[in-house]
């Protein structure tokens, strides 16, 4: 058992925001921090909005869009079942469900089963995975162009 796992949300809470650290923040070039979290879920917005715009039948790509979730849930720190997974996806679920085999074959994600529910299973990144989104994220971020300050 993670000892981590133990502690209340207000213990983090208290030590992220006295220590002035925040688990969200990876560095990039320089001292210049990104939340690479917020990063993720201006990702996923966008591509909500794209779906909107020009139709969900156009655009599909579950496996990012479930990296990109819990990625985001991993830093407010929220569990994600495999139905939960699965609608992040926005592709049918036996799709999603494949998707999620997928990701788990390559060990970017894994699959944890509920302690109090043991019909449900819990799906989150794998601490490689974790790395390697934190650092391509942060790149993207690195890359966008500034947005003006909103007025």
């Amino acid at each position: 058992m993670n000892m981590l796992n133990s502690f209340p949300e207000e213990f983090f809470t208290f030590v992220s925001s006295y220590f002035d650290i925040s688990p969200k923040k990876t560095m990039i070039t320089g001292d210049t921090p990104v939340d690479t979290a917020n990063v993720a879920c201006d990702i996923l917005r966008l591509r909500r909005k794209r779906e909107r715009t020009f139709g969900a039948d156009l655009f599909a790509d579950p496996a990012w869009d479930i990296l990109l979730d819990l990625y985001a849930a991993h830093y407010v720190r929220k569990k994600v079942s495999v139905s939960s997974a699965c609608l992040a996806a926005t592709v049918p679920p036996t799709t999603a469900l494949r998707c999620l085999a997928d990701l788990e074959c390559r060990n970017m994600v894994v699959r944890e089963p509920d302690r109090s529910d043991r019909r449900r299973y819990f799906v989150s990144l794998s601490p490689d995975c974790l790395a390697a989104l934190a650092t391509l994220l942060s790149e993207w971020a690195r890359s966008a162009p500034s947005r003006p300050a909103a007025r």
